[in-house]
């Protein structure tokens, strides 16, 4: 992109961040440098995403690939929110194969390994999610494609977003995995494929005013005979999970935890790089992990993420 004289601006986790932010540049020649740079952001945050684009000018294509998977359905739905709301104000669309990436994928494999077992793209998904994320509403099946395509539409549509299919089957012959196959290969990948699109959504609402609290993520820790008591504050999501982490591990340095009880009152939504973390402090500590007075978006989330059995919820 950069090489095409088109500013392009990655967004990812802290830690991703932190990895390509030094290494991506030094692959680029020196005068297109500059219109490349990262910005730590969470999906589900909109004002991560605002402030990564508040000097952009003129209209943006957002691109996502391998994110929607790891969704659930209330980070989902925020995420569409703060698309609709991105596209509202920079104008542009968004672009992404995510949506089919499961059929796509049993398809081709199929296709080029005729007769091996299923190639279970679901499964393989569940087995890398750690916090046990099920499939979100958003993602089309294999084998239910026609249903699960106007079940995507109509969310998109709930959120002020319209979409258009863009079939890749005309698009293959110019990738350089689709050359190294043979031509019964292509012939076979270009028919279970046929009916496969990526998908292109531009915003059709205005842009409303964001519901999101502006507090900062805080933590307020007690320890006492044994107990880890904290007082959360804010959005617990991939931006601030990492500070959780820290304040409890830098405690279990300094003595054992027996139990971590959490006071729930003022955080307004936890994401799934939060719900890791009470995975972690509940397989941490003997008597696991209790928390009081969440709210109901909270409520839900660990209801969806299977909290609501192995943690101690008030």
């Amino acid at each position: 992109m950069a090489e095409q004289g088109v500013t392009y601006i990655g967004l990812d986790l802290p830690p991703v961040i932190s990895e390509i932010s030094d290494i991506i540049p030094s692959l680029i020649s020196g005068e297109k440098q500059n219109l490349v740079r990262f910005c730590p952001a969470d999906a589900t945050n909109g004002e991560s995403l605002e402030k990564a684009l508040e000097d952009v000018k003129g209209s943006i294509c957002i691109n996502t690939e391998g994110l929607l998977m790891y969704l659930n359905d209330s980070e989902a739905n925020s995420f569409l929110d703060n698309i609709r709301k991105l596209l509202s104000i920079h104008g542009g669309c968004w672009i992404t194969a995510d949506f089919e990436v499961m059929p796509e994928h049993n398809r081709i494999l199929s296709a080029i390994h005729p007769g091996e077992s299923s190639h279970d793209t679901s499964r393989i998904l569940k087995e890398k999610a750690d916090v046990g994320a099920e499939h979100n509403k958003l993602m089309v099946r294999y084998g239910n494609e026609n249903e699960d395509i106007k079940r995507t539409e109509a969310i998109l549509k709930e959120h002020g977003l319209k979409a258009e299919r863009i079939r890749i089957a005309g698009y293959l012959a110019d990738t350089k995995s689709f050359a190294s196959l043979t031509k019964e290969q292509q012939d076979a990948v270009l028919k279970a494929v046929e009916d496969i699109a990526f998908w292109k959504i531009v915003s059709v609402g205005s842009a409303e005013s964001s519901t999101e609290t502006a507090n900062s993520f805080t933590i307020h820790t007690e320890f006492k005979d044994g107990e880890l008591w904290l007082s959360l504050t804010g959005r617990l999501d991939s931006l601030t999970a990492p500070q959780l982490l820290a304040k409890y591990e830098e405690q279990r340095e300094s003595g054992d935890i027996r139990k971590v009880r959490i006071d729930c009152h003022s955080l307004d939504y936890i994401s799934s790089s939060g719900l890791r973390v009470l995975l972690i402090m509940q397989k941490g500590c003997k008597e696991g992990v209790s928390l009081t007075g969440a709210n109901e978006v909270v409520s839900d989330i660990l209801i969806q993420g299977g909290f609501s059995d192995s943690l101690d919820i008030e």
